[in-house]
């Protein structure tokens, strides 16, 4: 038939079952990838509703939000372990792939050298076995990474109870730095008679005023080092 070259050449070729698997693994992937950012989101956004908890005085609900910040915490961390394992199957697809093509090239090589030599020789049969071990072996190793893909829920216990606790004290402390560091200084009125000052009492105003130079760098220091508590107990959690 005339047109029979041409259908072959808008079909086109089919691709191979490696290359379908890879890219629906690709798609799952991707899929996964999503879903962990949204476990992110989802548990941060369950801590900010903590804070608001917290200013409300209503530890209960602050307590409830940040175990529901905590789970959704081990389901993005649970999703990140299946990430990995699917990529790990994705290399080892590509791998074997690739060992196919050269395994062909090899065979067509062997086929060759194999036409100069009688079929009844014992090299041959010899060369045969040490082919199929070898393959056999590859299998097998190939057998234990692909089986190596199980993952486990893990649920709250106790531990993860008391890490609430710390939170919950690690959130008020952090309120509490916030709340100093606001704080509004008094300005005196305006209805106050002015009284001139004397060098006693300009030596007095220099002291006050290093004074509470002295103390608002304290605050700070002390806000700085609650904030880096708080940002070491997130790194442990």
């Amino acid at each position: 038939m005339p047109f029979k070259g041409l259908r072959k050449f808008v079909k086109g070729k089919k691709p191979s079952q490696s290359t379908e698997t890879i890219a629906q693994l690709r798609k799952q992937v991707n899929t996964l990838q999503i879903k962990a950012r949204q476990y992110d989101k989802m548990a941060q956004l369950e801590r900010e509703r903590a804070k608001q908890f917290l200013r409300t005085k209503n530890k209960a609900m602050a307590a409830q939000s940040l175990k529901n910040s905590q789970m959704y915490m081990k389901q993005s961390q649970m999703i990140s372990q299946r990430i990995a394992n699917l990529e790990k199957i994705i290399f080892t697809i590509q791998t074997t792939q690739d060992n196919v093509q050269l395994t062909k090239v090899l065979q067509q090589a062997d086929k060759v050298i194999q036409a100069n030599i009688s079929e009844a020789a014992p090299e041959v049969v010899e060369e045969t076995m040490m082919s199929l071990e070898e393959s056999i072996e590859q299998a097998e190793a190939m057998n234990e990474i692909l089986s190596d893909t199980s993952l486990t829920e893990i649920g709250m216990d106790s531990d993860d109870l008391e890490s609430i606790d710390q939170q919950l004290a690690a959130l008020e402390a952090e309120m509490e730095a916030e709340s100093a560091a606001t704080r509004e200084v008094t300005v005196p009125s305006s209805t106050e008679t002015p009284s001139v000052a004397t060098p006693v009492d300009v030596a007095e105003s220099s002291v006050s005023v290093e004074s509470t130079k002295k103390k608002d760098e304290e605050k700070k220091k002390k806000r700085l080092e609650e904030i880096e508590n708080l940002k070491r107990l997130a790194s442990d959690l």
